[in-house]
C-alpha cells in the first residue's frame, strides 16, 4: 500500500502508531470508594500513566524533592519497552534511578499508612517491575539485573 507521498509503511507500524501519539504524557489518577478522579497531581494519585519523557520532564520541572512521588511504587510496567528504546532509553534509566527512593518531604502523607519496608529503605525489594518487549535486548537485560531486586526473584518468560 501507497501514501500520499509514495512511501510504503507497514501494518505494524500503523497498528503502533494510531491514535493519539504524543510521547510526552502524564496522567494522575485517584482511586476511592466512590468515585474515580483523572488529573490529580501525582503525590495524591493512586496510579500514574505515563510516558518515560513525562515523568524525566515532571522531575525536571519540580524542586529538590521531584522523585518523591516515585518513592512509593509498587508495581512499575514498562510496555513496548523495544520502541522506548528506540526513542530514548536514558529516560528510563533516570526513572529508575529515582525509583522507591526516601521521600525528603512528607507531602500531607498519613505516616500511618506507609509500609515498614518503606522506612527501613527496602521498598526496591518489593517493588513489582514488569517489561514487555518484541524482542530481548541487553539494555532490558540489564535494567533487570540492575535496577529489579525483588525478594521473591526474577521471571523470564519468552514465547516458544
Amino acid at each position: 500500500k501507497k501514501r500520499k507521498k509514495g512511501l510504503w509503511v507497514p501494518d505494524d507500524h500503523k497498528q503502533l502508531f494510531r491514535g493519539n501519539t504524543d510521547d510526552h504524557f502524564r496522567l494522575g489518577i485517584k482511586v476511592t470508594k466512590a468515585s474515580v478522579r483523572l488529573y490529580v497531581d501525582f503525590f495524591g494519585s493512586d496510579i500514574l500513566v505515563a510516558s518515560p519523557l513525562g515523568l524525566v520532564t515532571k522531575l525536571q520541572e519540580s524542586g529538590s524533592s521531584a522523585s518523591d512521588f516515585l518513592s512509593a511504587l509498587e508495581v512499575v510496567i514498562i510496555d513496548h519497552a523495544d520502541v522506548i528504546m528506540m526513542q530514548n532509553w536514558q529516560h528510563v534509566q533516570t526513572l529508575f534511578s529515582n525509583c522507591n527512593q526516601l521521600p525528603k518531604e512528607t507531602h500531607d502523607t498519613d505516616i500511618m499508612r506507609v509500609h515498614e519496608s518503606h522506612l527501613n529503605g527496602m521498598a526496591q525489594s518489593f517493588r513489582q517491575t514488569v517489561v514487555l518487549s518484541s524482542f530481548p535486548s541487553a539494555e532490558i537485560n540489564a535494567l533487570s539485573r540492575n535496577e529489579c531486586r525483588n525478594v521473591a526473584g526474577r521471571v523470564r518468560w519468552k514465547e516458544s
